[in-house]
């Protein structure tokens, strides 16, 4: 009987268990769907036209490799991993595309047209749509990753947690939307960082090649990933202490990640000239170059963006830390060791944006539903049992408010990424308003002019000439864009003589239209007629 009794309790506890884990399957599987459709949903953006000012280099050199044969991708300003996975997207692209017809050979495929940064235009955006969905795959694919770091670090409910903000995150979500390296990049660290915490004391060599070929992976694909290579120095300390400094599988990482690197970046050896002079430039860029609108304030910019994508989750990641210290928790030591680096030296540089702040930003979202957990269980064990369920409470409210306020910055986000803005609007209208013919000056991020109808030049910024050079070159009409000019606008004090020459341009000439739709604006400006003031 009592055998008996123990064998049904043991189906009973196995029954729990499996309902658990089931639960916990469907939720992982209802986020990735939910991520998913986030992440799709604004993935026509702005076709035909290309405005986002990387994503053209990302999408031509796949596309190249395949027409033209050469994988060679003849710029390293990142890895190469991100080129050849587009690459290899663009195969089944092409030969579905020969037996339907539309090919004969590679190069039949149609070269994007882009003239200027912000200014291009796809004949086939079919092409584009398919290395966007690329990026929307690599986006999803970070959320069981999320999950499963979130779960090591402390339990289900947490790799839950983690995996919901990652899913909504407005950042993650928009840079899974475009063909740059950035999400490919983030979803490597955490990859790699999963292969961290996955080694123990017992791990053989294997597992340290994993941890290798996963680091080196990173690496090809943005350099700033290297920043984990204080992961795997904290990862083999929190192991075997000082010993591991006289292991061979210490060592065994690093060189399976340099052989890693090569793999996938061959022509790093292959073409030495062009990969030494495209990294120092991209080293020294976010030091020591000027990039306007994007430069100082780097630390008051950060602390806004992660504000404004995530709120106050966004730094509750930084909380844990001391936590993890005084437990020595191996696995949230190592997290940790890879974003407050990061995000320190990050916010030393010159050069901010978005895009290089984003690799560490899932890490602090797992440590800041690490930090939701170990609130909750305080309060579970606090002795003020009266307040506790109100204090639990409140705590539930607290963290779905801010749980839900990212859900909806991402979808105000996808709805602006389908909403016509200036561009189009003023692209139209020059089209129905403006004759055949002709001439005009445009500068970055202004409207795609069809230059088989206008006489068309696009300049990074029309403040590169003055106001009477364009009267001397005849041309007819000046079509400016925010996208150039907002940046000098933003920061007059910075910019005082780049804002002197914009307003040179309306003093001189007459503005004949203005469009201002979903935060985009887009002046014309009429060079036949004189404006004085």
């Amino acid at each position: 009987m009592a055998c008996a009794g123990w064998f049904t309790l043991g189906k009973e506890r196995m029954s729990l268990a499996s309902i658990r884990s089931n639960r916990t399957k469907l939720a992982l599987a209802g986020l990735a769907i939910a991520g998913f459709t986030m992440r799709v949903w604004g993935i026509r953006y702005g076709l035909p036209y290309l405005y986002h000012p990387d994503e053209p280099l990302g999408a031509a050199v796949a596309l190249n490799m395949l027409k033209m044969g050469d994988l060679n991708p003849h710029f390293f300003g990142y890895g190469s991993l991100f080129f050849y996975l587009n690459a290899l997207a663009y195969i089944p692209y092409y030969l579905i595309g020969e037996i339907a017809g539309f090919f004969h050979t590679p190069a039949d495929i149609p070269s994007l047209q882009q003239f200027v940064v912000g200014v291009g235009r796809t004949l086939m955006p079919s092409q584009i749509i398919l290395g966007r969905l690329v990026s929307v795959a690599l986006g999803v694919l970070c959320i069981p990753v999320v999950y499963w770091l979130g779960s090591r670090l402390s339990n289900r409910q947490v790799g839950l947690l983690a995996a919901a903000l990652v899913a909504l995150s407005p950042a993650l979500v928009l840079h899974s939307q475009f063909i740059t390296p950035n999400i490919l990049a983030t979803l490597m660290v955490l990859v790699t960082l999963a292969t961290l915490l996955h080694l123990t004391p017992q791990s053989r060599w294997p597992s340290y090649v994993l941890v290798g070929m996963a680091l080196g992976g990173a690496v090809a694909s943005k350099y700033n990933a290297a920043m984990l290579g204080i992961s795997y120095l904290v990862a083999c300390l929190t192991l075997h202490g000082w010993a591991a400094l006289r292991k061979f599988n210490t060592y065994l990482s690093p060189l399976v990640a340099a052989l890693a690197f090569l793999a996938v970046t061959p022509y790093a050896v292959l073409d030495w000239p062009t990969f030494i002079k495209d990294t120092e430039f991209h080293l020294s860029y976010y030091t020591v170059t000027s990039h306007p609108g994007m430069e100082g304030n780097t630390l008051e910019f950060y602390v806004r963006y992660l504000l404004g994508q995530h709120g106050v989750f966004a730094f509750m990641g930084l909380l844990p830390v001391t936590s993890y210290i005084k437990t020595r928790n191996r696995n949230g030591l190592i997290l940790a060791s890879f974003a407050l680096p990061y995000v320190l030296y990050v916010s030393t540089l010159r050069i901010r944006n978005d895009r290089t702040i984003l690799i560490a930003l899932p890490v602090l979202l797992i440590m800041a539903a690490d930090f939701v957990h170990m609130v909750w269980q305080r309060m579970a064990r606090s002795e003020l049992f009266r307040f506790r369920r109100p204090a639990q409470a409140a705590w539930i409210a607290f963290v779905a408010i801010w749980l839900v306020y990212p859900a909806w910055q991402a979808v105000e986000q996808n709805i602006r990424s389908v909403t016509p803005d200036a561009r189009e609007y003023s692209r139209r209208w020059i089209e129905a308003s403006v004759p055949t013919g002709t001439r005009i000056a445009a500068e970055a991020y202004s409207p795609f002019i069809d230059p088989e109808r206008y006489e068309v030049t696009y300049f990074s910024a029309l403040i590169l000439n003055s106001p009477e050079w364009y009267v001397e070159q005849g041309y007819d009409l000046l079509v400016l864009s925010s996208g150039a000019f907002a940046r000098y606008y933003n920061m007059p004090e910075r910019y005082p003589a780049e804002v002197a020459k914009y307003d040179a341009l309306p003093a001189r000439f007459s503005e004949i239209a203005r469009f201002d739709q979903n935060g985009v604006i887009v002046r014309v400006l009429s060079v036949g007629r004189d404006h004085p003031r």
